[in-house]
């Protein structure tokens, strides 16, 4: 019989020994896969597993292919919690974890969650003074513009408008104190304000410096 060292022995007895530790378990896992309604994948829900044998929740997030799971837990029984924003939240209860073992959770199907939010109603009357805008303006429709003492021109609508004046400065009118000569007028977005009509200019002093126009004389037109 082959006889080895006495160290040789000691040498093998600690390495059976940690062997024997390292192949030793002492958790378990959960897995799982989560899809939707229609059969897709539910990406980017929140899982939260809980139980008696953790302290505390243990959460992951599912996956682009709805694909979750959580490792290294202590052998036990657990509840899984399941939530989105766009389903209803799911609970799975009572799902036991082994020893060395993973705990496969089937397609788990998740319905998809409505919100049905409260009907407004607002009984508040608007102020005839608004003290937020500097906005005005007026609706009126084809009959009642047919039936009002006016030219048929769009410059004599805006005279019905408020804080709108009679102007005597060769425009039908001003407004909120402006000279009619001021004003501009807009179509659809299209500036349709006769450039003969619109002679105030805006002076800008030739040491401004803006684009690189030092030193040069720009002038701007102004806008009523």
């Amino acid at each position: 019989m082959l006889s080895l060292p006495r160290t040789w022995c000691v040498a093998l007895i600690l390495l059976l020994l940690a062997t024997a530790v390292s192949a030793q378990q002492t958790t378990g896992n959960i897995e799982g896969h989560l899809v939707g309604e229609d059969g897709k994948p539910v990406q980017f829900a929140n899982v939260v597993v809980s139980g008696p044998e953790l302290q505390g929740n243990r959460g992951v997030m599912t996956t682009s292919e709805g694909y979750f799971g959580v490792f290294k837990l202590p052998a036990g029984i657990y509840t899984v919690t399941i939530s989105h924003v766009s389903y209803s939240t799911l609970k799975v209860e009572k799902v036991v974890v082994a020893l060395g073992k993973t705990t496969t959770l089937k397609k788990l199907a998740m319905s998809t969650q409505v919100y049905e939010a409260e009907t407004i109603i607002i009984t508040d009357t608007r102020p005839m003074l608004d003290a937020t805008t500097t906005d005005i303006g007026a609706n009126l429709t084809a009959k009642e513009f047919g039936d009002l003492p006016l030219d048929r021109d769009y410059r004599n609508i805006s005279a019905l408008l408020p804080m709108a004046n009679q102007s005597f400065l060769g425009d039908e009118v001003n407004f909120s104190g402006a000279t009619g000569m001021e004003n501009r007028y807009y179509v659809d977005g299209v500036d349709v304000t006769d450039p003969g009509r619109v002679p105030k200019r805006t002076e800008v002093p030739h040491r401004f410096e803006a684009a690189g126009l030092t030193g040069q004389r720009l002038t701007v037109d102004g806008l009523g």
